[in-house]
């Protein structure tokens, strides 16, 4: 990294080395049985530079880097324009999301667990085809600029991915669900409590015609829910937010958090190197900070840049979402319903949103339900909402129990007056 970092500024006003080494185990099971199981590494570097105001970049693996200052300083030539400082040497938190433990789990341990897992929900559903993947995953993150910054961190993550579907005639029925942590053991209970309901609730179907109707948003479909509102919140996005406009009802709060402990989403500093710091993106339903990075704010602005690929350069991006939770409890709100919906999971939310701030989007996995009870599952529903607006007139409850999907940690919220579309 010293080395590609000399070289480019022979030529560069500033630059910035990131590196990201990765370790991968992945056990996958198929049928009730083991599929598969893999291991690999990848080392990789990328290369951003400044000259005369305009940004190069380019990446590579670790072990070839001899044309990496050539190829991204002919890509800032044609590059956009960009006044930006890259962040000085600075006190970084020491977030808890690296467990050494992780690293040595063995494959026969993950092959173990899938097994567990498999056993305890085969007694209950016989018929089940249950597919798993397990994986562990340990990155080492490096940075280095010209402006004296030097720092690493590392991560470790383990996850489980959990397919149950079960063919009654010419109906499948599909559910999904996982759970993700940064330390060991992971704890299955409650992924195998939450997969036992959801199958029982789902053998059989309930016909819900068009209307509208309330519905309570589990965690991982509020979640997508959501995203329009993380659109508007971008720097630099088409229909951004402004400082100061209220995008909600007050009791909705909203924190950028990539400090919070084990969480595999964690990080020290962002993609960046920016000190990572717990921010408020909305407060009481009123926007109080944008998403953003370098190209988009000054130094002290930013700190929520993200790297989806290592051949991309960094963009704005939420690192770990956080959404004020209440008291009541899940069940109460479920309780609540008269007649209406609880929607675990949505499809990908049709293209457009972040212009509109409309979401649709397929139910995936949603249920009937009237006054705490489920009548059945849902097939064939469309929800279409304008998130603002839902959000500010139609939130009729938050839950004080939240679940935690990996890189956000959300509880339900229950919303009145929503359009449900039967498609068939």
């Amino acid at each position: 990294m010293e080395r590609v970092l000399k070289q480019a500024m022979q030529q560069a006003d500033a630059a910035e080395v990131y590196r990201l080494d990765t370790h991968v185990m992945r056990v996958e099971f198929r049928n009730n049985a083991l599929y598969s199981v893999s291991s690999g590494q990848r080392d990789e570097l990328a290369l951003r530079l400044v000259k005369s105001q305009k940004m190069g970049f380019a990446s590579c693996t670790a072990k070839t880097t001899e044309d990496l200052v050539p190829r991204a300083l002919s890509t800032a030539d044609d590059g956009p324009q960009m006044d930006i400082t890259f962040p000085a040497q600075s006190e970084f938190c020491n977030v808890d999301n690296f467990d050494p433990q992780v690293d040595g789990i063995s494959a026969r341990e993950l092959i173990d667990d899938a097994l567990r897992i498999i056993r305890k929900i085969r007694p209950l559903h016989e018929s089940l085809d249950t597919a798993l993947v397990l994986e562990k995953r340990i990155e080492h993150h490096s940075i280095l600029n010209s402006s004296g910054l030097a720092a690493c961190y590392s991560r470790s993550e383990l996850t489980v991915s959990a397919r149950a579907q079960v063919y009654t005639g010419s109906d499948l029925l599909l559910v999904r669900d996982g759970i993700m942590s940064s330390h060991a053991p992971l704890v299955f209970d409650e992924l195998l409590y939450r997969l036992d309901k959801k199958l029982d609730a789902a053998d059989r179907t309930h016909e819900l015609p068009t209307g509208r109707y309330p519905v309570l948003l589990a965690p991982k479909a509020l979640q997508k829910f959501l995203m329009p509102l993380v659109a508007g919140l971008t720097a630099g996005s088409a229909a951004q937010f402004e400082i100061g406009q209220k995008v909600a009802c007050p009791r909705v709060s909203v924190w950028n958090d990539p400090t919070r402990a084990r969480s595999a989403a964690s990080c020290a500093f962002d993609a960046e190197g920016v000190a990572a710091t717990k921010t408020a993106l909305v407060e009481d339903g009123v926007v109080t900070k944008h998403i953003s990075d370098l190209a988009h704010a000054a130094l002290a602005h930013a700190g929520s840049a993200v790297r989806k690929q290592m051949w991309l350069p960094p963009e704005p991006g939420v690192l770990n979402l956080y959404v004020k939770p209440e008291v009541r409890g899940r069940r109460e709100l479920f309780n609540d319903v008269e007649y209406g919906l609880i929607v675990d999971l949505f499809s990908m939310p049709r293209p457009g949103y972040e212009h509109s701030r409309t979401f649709s989007a397929d139910i995936e996995l949603g249920y009937v339900i009237s006054h705490g009870k489920t009548l059945g599952r849902c097939t064939g529903l469309t929800l279409r909402a304008n998130v603002i607006d839902a959000l500010t007139e139609r939130l009729r409850d938050i839950s004080g129990d939240q679940i935690d999907c990996g890189d956000a940690l959300l509880p339900y919220y229950l919303l009145d007056d929503v359009e449900v579309v039967n498609i068939g």
